[in-house]
């Protein structure tokens, strides 16, 4: 028979758990991968905590090597990265897996997210994150998250928009939005216009129809005109929808422009 001591601490355990949860069992904790930087000149410190200090140059990178020489890390079964920080970023921060630019965050985040959604995530080699500027940033846990059951894609656009140096665009109508809901998806599925050889970035501008505000979802990746930066090397963007977006979708709809894209189709996941 247990001990009351014991018993009680085990109770304890368990409401403390219970009340302050842990890490998802189902996540990939893959922190201690990232050994080494893209620059000489800068520096990382592992700690005891599983925390690293990365001493950041501009486009550098804290780099996280997978696989080996000849077979790579296949990460198919995975739906997303993350990286936690102990306190907000004070530079504008990227992540690049195999050198295609994932995602990007403003100054002030905690966190950065990719979905792997619409990737091909079969070939990893190479995982940095990367900042705009010099800092010192504390990664305080880089995981990658468990796929869940595929989402329901519903189709809201379709054609052929090539948005040239921001010439072109598409709008979708409210109606489109009448069964989203707060955490569903927007995926924007392109490729980009190269034909330019003097174009070395590639856009996205999604804003509420009508009104020049941009949608709340990606804000994080937002530079100071409302655009969000895309690979050149992927060919879909995905939004996860707030509350604000899904209510102003509904009213307003959707006008989607950018630069040196080609937009092919515009789907709802669900």
């Amino acid at each position: 028979m247990l001990n009351k001591n014991l018993l009680f601490a085990i109770v304890v355990v368990v409401q403390l758990v219970a009340c302050f949860g842990g890490p998802d069992d189902d996540d990939l904790d893959i922190t201690s991968d990232f050994k080494s930087t893209q620059n000489i000149y800068e520096d990382l410190v592992h700690h005891d905590d599983g925390s690293i200090t990365y001493y950041a140059i501009p486009w550098g990178g804290l780099v996280g090597t997978f696989g080996n020489t000849d077979e790579p890390a296949n990460w198919s079964e995975y739906a997303g990265i993350v990286f936690e920080f102990t306190e907000p970023t004070k530079v504008n921060t990227q992540l690049t897996i195999n050198e295609n630019l994932m995602t990007w965050c403003n100054p002030g985040n905690t966190m950065l997210e990719s979905s792997f959604g619409g990737i091909d995530m079969t070939n990893v080699r190479h995982v940095a994150l990367q900042c705009w500027d010099s800092t010192t940033i504390t990664v305080k846990r880089i995981y990658l998250t468990r796929a869940t059951a595929a989402k329901f894609s519903t189709p809201l656009w379709e054609g052929k928009c090539e948005m040239g140096n921001w010439t072109g665009g598409f709008e979708i109508t409210p109606d489109k939005f009448e069964e989203a809901e707060p955490g569903n998806e927007l995926e924007i599925i392109y490729y980009a216009d190269t034909s330019d050889r003097s174009v070395t970035y590639w856009q996205f501008k999604t804003i509420y129809a009508s009104q020049n505000i941009p949608l709340e979802g990606n804000q994080h990746e937002l530079n100071d005109w409302g655009c969000a930066l895309v690979s050149h090397k992927l060919s879909s963007y995905r939004i996860t929808l707030t509350t604000k977006d899904v209510t102003n979708l509904k009213k307003y709809g959707l006008y989607v422009n950018g630069y040196y894209t080609v937009a092919t189709q515009c789907n709802l996941l669900q």
